[in-house]
């Protein structure tokens, strides 16, 4: 696990699951992010795969978990290094609670890679679950 982040929303679940779950709105709140769009032009759903730009490169995730309002798990791969972002919504009094685990796992060479990018993955995606509730709460008015 790289690692985990929460942060209480003050909208529902399914409020969240907007932006959460929509790849338009996705780049909004996922730093370093631009212009997601599924491959098939279809809405998201488990098998999905998305096509994004990343630091100037186009790559790939695919939608591994899918559950509305509640659970949506992604999974990119590059080489022999593997990400996996899992995202849940719970209910919590007048919002809910979002959470992203970050994992990274490599077979080979790669797994020597891992511990040197990890706090890269950290801090450039660690802010994820703060940038989704700004986008939210600011919808909301």
């Amino acid at each position: 696990m790289i690692f985990t982040v929460e942060e209480w929303i003050e909208a529902s679940a399914q409020e969240v699951w907007q932006h959460l779950a929509e790849p338009a709105s996705m780049s909004a709140w996922m730093s370093g992010i631009d212009d997601m769009r599924t491959a098939d032009g279809k809405p998201l759903t488990e098998g999905s795969e998305l096509l994004f730009v990343a630091r100037g490169k186009e790559r790939t995730s695919r939608v591994v978990e899918f559950h509305a309002a509640e659970a949506l798990t992604l999974r990119s791969a590059q080489g022999s290094i593997t990400a996996t972002y899992r995202y849940r919504l719970r209910p919590d009094g007048a919002g809910c609670r979002a959470t992203l685990e970050a994992e990274c796992a490599a077979t080979g060479w790669g797994r020597i890679v891992v511990p040197l990018i990890a706090p890269l993955i950290r801090r450039t995606d660690g802010g994820q679950m703060q940038a989704l509730k700004q986008v939210v709460e600011a919808s909301r008015t």
